[in-house]
C-alpha cells in the first residue's frame, strides 16, 4: 500500500495537488490548484489540515501568485504577490505555521526587490519547495501516527528575576529512566532549552521559535512552534500549555523526538 501524500508539487506544470482531508477516511481524493486564491479557499475550508501542511500550502500559494503574473515590472510583481499573501493570511487567522511561512516568503521577496521578474518567480518557487522539504517529516507524521517519545518532560521549574540569572531545573524521562539537571540561560526559555540539550546530549540548532495564544482570557493556552536543525535536516515541534515556558519545552522536545526517530530509522537502514 502506497503512503498518502497530502501535498504534491509538479515543478513542470506548476500545479499544487492537495489531499482533500474533508473526504477522509471514506475516500482518498486529491484536488489540483494553480491559483493562489483557490489555495486560500482550500486552507479556509479545511481541505488541508495540520500546522506544517498549512504552512507549506501557503508557501506554494505565494509561488503560484508569482507564476501567475505575466508582466515584466518587478514592482508590480511584488505588489501582485503581496496581495495574494494578504488573501492567504485571511484564510486561517489563527494558524501559526501559515504566518511563519508567509513571513519567510515575504522576507525573501523583500530581499529580491528590483530583480528581474523571472528570477523572483524562480526564487519563490524554490523557497516553497524548501519549506515543504523541511516540513516533510512533520507532514507525513501527522498522516500516520504520533511520534514515539524518546524524551518526555517529567518536571520543569524555572527561576528568573531582575537581578537573577535565569535558571531551569529539568527532569526528563529517557527510555524509561529519569534524568535531571540544572542549567542557566539568557532567559527562562533559553535556560530550559540549554538544560534539555545537556540532558539529552543533542546538538541541534534552533532556527525558528513562534509563540501564539490559542485561547483567550487569563488562562489562555499558549501554543509554541519551533524548528530545529539536526544533521542537515529541519524538524518541526509543537507544544501547548497555559505556561509558555512549559509549552516551549514541549515543542522543543517534540522536535527532538522527531529527530531521534529519524536517526533511529536511518541507523536501521544503514546499520551492519
Amino acid at each position: 500500500m502506497s503512503a498518502i501524500q497530502p501535498i504534491k508539487w509538479d515543478s513542470i506544470s506548476k500545479i499544487l495537488t492537495l489531499l482533500d482531508q474533508t473526504r477522509l477516511p471514506l475516500e482518498e481524493a486529491y484536488v489540483q490548484y494553480s491559483d493562489p486564491d483557490e489555495v486560500a479557499v482550500a486552507i479556509r475550508d479545511l481541505v488541508v489540515r495540520g500546522a506544517p501542511a498549512i504552512g507549506c500550502a501557503a508557501a506554494y500559494g505565494v509561488a503560484l501568485a508569482a507564476i501567475q503574473y505575466t508582466g515584466d515590472d518587478p514592482a508590480e510583481l511584488a505588489a501582485w504577490v503581496r496581495d495574494a499573501m494578504g488573501v492567504l493570511a485571511q484564510s486561517r487567522p489563527t494558524a501559526v505555521n501559515l504566518f511563519w511561512a508567509l513571513e519567510r516568503m515575504g522576507k525573501l521577496l523583500d530581499s529580491l526587490e528590483g530583480d528581474q521578474c523571472g528570477k523572483v518567480t524562480i526564487a519563490l518557487e524554490q523557497e516553497a519547495v524548501k519549506i515543504f522539504e523541511e516540513d516533510l517529516d512533520a507532514i507525513v507524521s501527522e498522516q500516520t501516527q504520533r511520534i514515539p517519545e524518546t524524551y518526555a518532560l517529567t518536571a520543569l521549574h524555572v527561576t528568573s528575576g531582575t537581578n537573577e540569572t535565569p535558571t531551569a531545573d529539568v527532569t526528563l524521562t529517557i527510555d524509561g529512566q529519569e534524568k535531571a539537571a540544572r542549567g542557566e540561560g539568557d532567559g527562562p526559555v533559553d535556560a530550559a532549552y540549554r538544560t534539555i540539550a545537556a540532558i539529552t546530549g543533542t546538538h541541534s540548532r534552533l532556527s525558528a521559535y513562534i509563540v501564539q495564544a490559542i485561547s483567550g482570557g487569563t488562562d489562555a493556552q499558549g501554543s509554541v512552534t519551533v524548528k530545529v536543525e539536526d544533521a542537515g535536516r529541519t524538524f518541526t515541534g509543537q507544544g501547548a500549555d497555559p505556561d509558555i515556558v512549559i509549552a516551549s519545552a514541549r515543542a522543543y522536545l517534540n522536535a527532538l523526538n522527531k529527530a531521534a526517530q529519524w536517526h533511529h530509522a536511518r541507523a536501521r537502514m544503514t546499520g551492519p
